[in-house]
């Protein structure tokens, strides 16, 4: 198998490598030029509404004093941090969360500084900023190269916040520049390093909460979802955590199967007109069309299958990073 750096026929073309490193990192806004921070001693329930209120995955956190970059807050620290102070047994059957987040007086307390303490800075935020005026090329080169890493923070010299970099807005910058990155985009995937690998997969019987925790053990952002035959089926990611009712109705459906979860989770993204999540792909798929299908249907993955519908591997954003930065 032919790997990136021996098949020079696939180079990308040089002038789009010029156009990423001239490019300043801080001049790809995030949509609607909009950015939700918190400080370390808000209240954890406030920043938790705010979240599901945006439809953010994170949020930034600065220091109290002189507000300086602090690091990020992901809701997959705020549901596991749930999940471990409540339990199951209580979390299984209550539909309006926040009503038991209200009640508790020890809930009302927790500070976004109490659940960093825990985990500090999310283990899908490796604590990785960088400084306005460096390149775009440097902010991809960290995504393809640091594992987890999907959002980057630009800061000034003082650590203040200049803007919030994320590897969906990435993604959209190649795909708005297809017709620039050149004959790499012809490159199959059976190519590229590390696409053909061990995927993490859930049965659909199993409950939805054993595949977050997966996320969380394996220190991956998604996983494929199979059947009892072995065949892919779907697929769940960090992102779905988005997808938390104005109820908070996400914690006891946790508990349900996660075939169940992923039925209720297609039928609110149809009712939002968002596509269905999970697209499958051979090893002779080409970069250029996997970027396609990821930018349309706005994922981070395409699982590879064979014949028979069963995975034989995943290629992930930071894959196709990796590649667009490979010489």
């Amino acid at each position: 198998m032919q790997t990136g750096s021996g098949n020079n026929k696939f180079h990308a073309n040089a002038e789009f490598y010029e156009r990423m490193i001239h490019i300043p990192a801080h001049d790809l806004r995030p949509p609607q030029n909009t950015v939700f921070v918190a400080e370390r001693t808000d209240k954890l329930v406030d920043v938790f509404r705010g979240l599901v209120k945006h439809n953010f995955l994170a949020v930034p956190v600065l220091q109290k004093t002189g507000r300086k970059w602090y690091g990020f807050l992901d809701m997959a620290d705020i549901v596991s941090y749930v999940c471990d102070t409540f339990g199951s047994e209580e979390l299984g059957k209550v539909e309006d969360f926040w009503a038991l987040f209200d009640k508790e007086e020890k809930f009302r307390e927790v500070t976004v500084n109490d659940v960093m303490k825990k985990r500090p800075f999310g283990f899908l935020n490796p604590f990785h900023p960088v400084k306005g005026g460096y390149s775009l090329f440097y902010a991809i080169e960290a995504m393809a190269r640091e594992k987890n890493l999907q959002r980057v923070a630009v800061i000034d010299d003082d650590r203040q916040l200049l803007n919030l970099l994320t590897d969906s807005q990435v993604l959209d910058f190649l795909h708005q520049n297809l017709d620039k990155i050149g004959p790499k985009l012809k490159k199959p995937i059976s190519g590229m390093d590390y696409v053909l690998r061990d995927v993490e997969l859930i049965e659909e019987s199993k409950p939805a909460i054993e595949a977050f925790h997966m996320l969380v053990k394996e220190g991956v952002s998604g996983v494929g979802v199979v059947n009892a035959e072995g065949t892919l089926v779907g697929a769940l990611s960090v992102r779905d955590l988005k997808a938390m009712a104005p109820d908070g109705a996400l914690f006891w459906r946790l508990f349900d199967t996660t075939g169940n979860f992923l039925k209720k989770l297609h039928n609110e993204y149809a009712g939002k007109g968002r596509p269905f999540t999970l697209q499958t792909c051979t090893e002779n798929t080409t970069l250029g069309l996997i970027i396609e299908r990821l930018a349309v249907n706005k994922i981070h993955r395409v699982f590879v299958t064979n014949n028979q519908h069963k995975p034989i591997g995943v290629v992930t954003l930071r894959d196709v990073f990796h590649e667009i930065i490979s010489k």
